[in-house]
Order: C-alpha cells, then structure tokens, then sequence
C-alpha cells in the first residue's frame, strides 16, 4: 500500500484524537499537521524505489518510534538492510513509496499516518524551507 492510499482512506477528524496520545507535544501544531494531511492528497505522486518502514526501537532503556526507508533495489548486507532518512525528502515522493508489510502488521494504519506525518514535518511544516535545509546539507558535504 502506498502512503497516498493510506492517507486518502481517512479524513483528518479520524487522526486528530489519536495525534496527542503519539506525540504529547504536537498539540500546538495539529492546525499545521492538518495542512500536510490536507496537501497529501492532493499531491501527485512521484514513484519511488524506496519502501517506508516503521520500526519500535529501544535504546539504553528508551523506546520510541523509528520512520526510515529502504531502497528495493538493495539487498541486505549481513542480515541487515540499509536504511535511509526520510526527514527531507519530498511530500510527492512519500506519497508514492510503499509501505512495508512488517510495518502494516505491526501498528494499526492511523499510527502510521501519524508516524509518517511526524517525520516528514520534523525540518519544518514548509517543503521550501525543508528543500533549503536539504541544499545546505548538500553544500555543506560537498566542501
């Protein structure tokens, strides 16, 4: 399932109460998060090669939520796959990746709009400003 479709099944008053119980301080941006939900499904979606997985994580006794993606094309290297960030990439493309079947049976599918949304808003509410913080990245590691 891409995340479109995943997305285009709900409306935002089925995501909104479960929002807080997520993330306890994303209260004061949920008119924010309600425009990225908004703008999603409106996007034409860009076809990618990388699938999104959701993972629960622990480390030194902390718990938490991990969003990242692998390349299908890849295979996995000593048991492991490559993971990637997805925090700067574009609205468009994660509306077209796949999400992967570990992922939609573990965390019921409004959890990982949340996840997805939480992610994917984490450089900024903008795609302007995330597309700059991208650039200067780049810039950046190429000097």
């Amino acid at each position: 399932m891409k995340f479109k479709d995943l997305i285009l099944k709900y409306k935002w008053d089925d995501i909104k109460p479960l929002f807080y119980e997520l993330y306890q301080d994303s209260d004061r941006n949920l008119d924010a998060y309600k425009l990225v939900f908004e703008k999603i499904k409106r996007l034409q979606v860009e076809e990618s090669n990388h699938e999104i997985l959701i993972r629960n994580i622990t480390e030194s006794g902390v718990s938490y939520v991990h969003v990242n993606a692998i390349k299908l094309s890849e295979k996995e290297v000593d048991g492991e796959l490559m993971t990637y960030s997805l925090m700067l990439t574009p609205w468009n493309e994660w509306a077209g990746m796949s999400i992967d079947t570990e992922s939609l049976s573990t965390f019921p599918e409004k959890d990982i709009i949340i996840h997805c949304l939480w992610e994917m808003t984490f450089c900024g509410f903008d795609e302007k400003d995330i597309k700059k913080m991208s650039n200067e990245i780049d810039d950046d590691c190429k000097n």
